[in-house]
């Protein structure tokens, strides 16, 4: 059974706002370019759109952005739904 997208998002967020630990980490420092190459390289405008927009098939992950980073992370390399998980090798974080 596929979840949609919304209500992930929503458990995501209210398991991971479990942990005042984990919520009070901010987004790592990174290279916008570095970034915006593995967004196009890894194809995640095909859904989110080239500039994160989103779009019919990917929501939203443009500023203002409704995840914090530590939600959009596990999100990212956990998902199950119709998003594939990207796992460290193929978009890692930022350092």
């Amino acid at each position: 059974m596929k979840l949609p997208v919304s209500l992930a998002l929503a458990a995501a967020v209210s398991w991971l706002g479990a942990s005042s630990a984990f919520a009070a980490q901010a987004a790592p420092a990174g290279d916008a370019a570095k970034g915006k190459a593995n967004f196009e390289r890894v194809g995640c405008y095909q859904c989110h759109g080239h500039q994160g927009q989103g779009g019919r098939e990917g929501p939203r992950i443009a500023d203002p952005v409704p995840l914090a980073w530590p939600a959009l992370q596990a999100w990212v390399r956990t998902t199950s739904g119709d998003m594939p998980p990207y796992t460290p090798k193929s978009c890692p974080t930022p350092s």
